[in-house]
C-alpha cells in the first residue's frame, strides 16, 4: 500500500510539473510585456512606429498555445515540447533582460546595441530586401562551391592518375595545405573586391 501511495504521489507530482512547464513560456512573455509596458524608454533610442517586440511575443506565445494544446493528443510532441519549454522560457527572458539594458536602461551604448523594436521593426520592413540580399549570398556560395568542388575533382583525377601532374602540382599543395581558410578571406577580398558574379549575367 505504502509503494502504491509514493506511486500516485510521484505521478501526481509529474503531473504538476509537466504543467508549470508547458506554462513557464507564456509566464515569461506576460512578464516581459509587463516589463515593456511598466518601465519607461530611456529616450535615447530611436524610437519605431509599433510596439514590434511586443508583437513578436504574442505571435511566439500565440503559436506556443497552438502546439501546446496539440501536444494534448500527440505525445510524441508532449515529449518534445516539455524538453524544449525550460529553453524557450529561458530566451524569452534572455529577450527582456536585453530589451531592459538596451531600451529601457541604455546600459549598453545605444550606437552599438540598437533596441530589439528597431531590430525586429527592421526585419520586418525590410524583409524584401534581406531576401534579395540572402539570394545574392546564396548565389555565392553555390557558384563559388560548384568551381570549387569541380577543380577539386578534376585536381584530385589528375594528381591520382598522372605521375607529372603529380611532381609539379604536390609542392603546390603541401604549400597550401597548412595555411587556414581564413587567412584566404583578405586575398579573395582583394581578388574579388565586387559581386563577381554579375559578370555572367551581362
Amino acid at each position: 500500500m505504502i509503494a502504491v501511495a509514493e506511486k500516485d504521489w510521484r505521478d501526481k507530482m509529474k503531473r504538476y510539473i509537466n504543467i508549470i512547464k508547458l506554462i513557464l513560456l507564456v509566464i515569461a512573455v506576460l512578464l516581459s510585456v509587463a516589463t515593456y509596458y511598466g518601465f519607461d524608454d530611456s529616450g535615447k533610442q530611436k524610437s519605431t512606429e509599433y510596439p514590434y517586440y511586443v508583437y513578436l511575443m504574442l505571435l511566439v506565445s500565440g503559436i506556443y498555445i497552438i502546439v501546446a494544446i496539440a501536444s494534448v493528443f500527440m505525445k510524441t510532441l508532449r515529449e518534445k515540447i516539455l524538453h524544449k519549454s525550460p529553453l524557450l522560457t529561458g530566451t524569452v527572458i534572455f529577450m527582456m533582460f536585453v530589451n531592459i539594458v538596451t531600451a529601457k536602461t541604455t546600459i549598453l551604448p545605444t550606437l552599438y546595441f540598437p533596441s530589439l523594436d528597431r531590430i525586429i521593426g527592421l526585419i520586418y520592413e525590410q524583409k524584401l530586401f534581406l531576401l534579395e540580399n540572402v539570394f545574392c549570398s546564396l548565389k555565392l556560395l553555390i557558384t563559388g562551391f560548384l568551381w570549387g568542388a569541380s577543380i577539386g575533382f578534376l585536381t584530385g583525377l589528375a594528381l591520382g592518375y598522372s605521375k607529372k601532374v603529380r611532381y609539379w602540382l604536390n609542392p603546390v599543395t603541401k604549400c597550401i595545405g597548412p595555411i587556414p581558410t581564413t587567412a584566404w578571406i583578405p586575398l579573395a577580398l582583394s581578388v574579388f573586391p565586387t559581386q563577381w558574379f554579375y559578370i555572367f549575367r551581362r
